[in-house]
């Protein structure tokens, strides 16, 4: 995954190929398509890693962890930004890739929609949560909370903000959180 992760990185999605990965990686080439599948495939599993975050526990269980633990809806945000600043440099430069990929790629194409709409269910999810247990300003819907969250922790968002402006991760998670907690508050 690392090999195949830094070479799509530094030659882009249409000039590295199965052949490329395989031969930096070690392995064959048989080996990589018996696991993952084809290069959408492999660019897939490269994003669902970067999804897990740096730590042993995934970040999506450790986001179930923070809201099983959670009494606060603002406090609650603000760790959620900050696991948004964790999972932003493994996973929005390979989204990234997918989304300048799927300009010419249909298969890119598809994924992109199902990164993304993933993406949204999760929010979705953690949006319910915080609405069952009355940790948003009244009125607000578990689809609006979701859509607010989806975009404040928008790969583009890293990329404008992280890469592009030069902020740090945390800078960055920071404001995903504060800027979700007010839109989302009271």
């Amino acid at each position: 995954m690392e090999s195949a992760r830094a070479l799509f990185l530094e030659y882009g999605y249409a000039r590295t190929t199965i052949a490329a990965v395989a031969a930096a990686a070690a392995v064959s080439t048989e080996t990589i398509y018996k696991s993952v599948g084809s290069k959408a495939g492999l660019i897939r599993a490269i994003y669902n890693r970067g999804l897990l975050g740096a730590r042993t526990v995934p970040a999506e269980q450790r986001s179930d962890l923070l809201q099983a633990q959670a009494t606060d809806g603002r406090e609650l945000i603000l760790a959620l930004g900050m696991l948004t600043a964790e999972i932003g440099p493994l996973a929005a430069p390979i989204r990234m890739l997918i989304r300048d990929a799927a300009a010419s790629d249909e298969e890119m194409v598809r994924l992109l929609v199902e990164i993304d709409h993933d993406r949204h269910e999760r929010m979705l999810h953690n949006a319910r949560f915080m609405v069952d247990r009355n940790m948003l300003a009244d009125g607000i819907t578990p689809e609006f909370a979701a859509d607010v969250m989806w975009f404040y922790t928008a790969p583009d968002i890293y990329e404008n903000l992280v890469l592009s402006r030069g902020w740090s991760a945390y800078e960055f998670g920071v404001f995903v959180g504060k800027a979700t907690a007010a839109a989302l508050g009271d």
